[in-house]
């Protein structure tokens, strides 16, 4: 039951605004990955996408007038556009990086952080325009690709979502958050083993991510390999100590093996992490299933 989209979604990677990483509250919309659940064990899912559409507080449209633009060159107004987005006013930062656009119309920066901002504000077809900008302007703009590949999978293209984490992993071939939402994309579109391979290869170059473990766990859950999916998720446990979904998966995996003292181990432990985090409808529901496996 981990925060695939309809659970509980944690450990997400901020997206990248040209030189500012964000650092933001979010929240998800449904994926279609499939489940597997009984009586006595919650479901498990993979880690989500990352970075997923972010969904942000966003600050009021900015009052600026057409005359404070007049004496500012492209690069100030993409500046001061990079400071209002530190404060989350993505609106007023649409704005300067569009003057600042005008002025220049071979920026292909400001076209891929106008595109970020407005995934911010929910304009996911001028989002996935900017960015296709951003690439004509820039063949191998490869968080161009990255971020279009995730705006085209929430829009459901998934196989130009592939398409797109190809040509970041091309341009960028130690792409590992690119090699991980491959994968993922390949699972849901059925390809296990290629999934698999995006997902080893995610943790060869980056070995402290923990997702690519989560995911591939989750995998080899689904093919059969439950000792193989408890290591993964130990591994991933490893690197998240705190991560309530982890330990809900893992307990989840060691019931259907019949280890009966390690899942109730996981479970209390995730149990514990929901009820610190505040989110008393997993507390509950994990309660339940510690009573019947108890």
């Amino acid at each position: 039951m981990r925060q695939l989209n309809q659970n509980l979604r944690s450990h997400l990677s901020g997206q990248v605004l040209g030189n500012i990483s964000l650092a933001i509250a979010i929240s998800l919309g449904a994926c279609t990955q499939g489940q597997t659940q009984t009586s006595n064990s919650p479901t498990i899912s993979p880690t989500p996408l990352s970075p997923p559409t972010v969904q942000a507080q966003v600050s009021k449209p900015s009052t600026t007038t057409d005359s404070s633009f007049s004496a500012m060159s492209a690069q100030e107004l993409f500046d001061r556009g990079q400071e209002k987005a530190r404060r989350r006013d993505y609106q007023g930062a649409i704005e300067d990086w569009t003057e600042a656009i005008k002025l220049k119309p071979n920026f292909p920066e400001a076209y891929y952080n106008r595109g970020l901002a407005r995934s911010m504000v929910g304009d996911k077809q001028g989002e996935i325009q900017d960015y296709d900008q951003a690439i004509k302007l820039k063949p191998d703009y490869a968080k161009a690709y990255y971020n279009r590949g995730l705006a085209r999978y929430e829009s459901g293209d998934k196989q130009s979502a592939i398409q797109d984490y190809s040509q970041a992993i091309r341009v960028k071939p130690d792409y590992a958050l690119a090699y991980n939402n491959r994968g993922f994309v390949r699972s849901e579109l059925g390809d296990k083993q290629g999934a698999i391979q995006d997902y080893d290869q995610a943790i060869t170059l980056q070995p402290n991510f923990a997702n690519p473990y989560n995911n591939r766990g989750f995998i080899r859950y689904e093919l059969g390999d439950k000792q193989g999916a408890i290591q993964d998720y130990d591994q991933a446990s490893k690197i998240l100590l705190d991560d309530a979904g982890m330990y809900l998966d893992r307990g989840s995996t060691r019931a259907r093996l019949g280890d009966k003292q390690g899942a109730i181990a996981d479970l209390q432990k995730a149990a514990d992490l929901f009820q610190r985090q505040g989110n008393t409808g997993d507390y509950q529901k994990v309660i339940k299933l510690l009573e019947k496996l108890k």
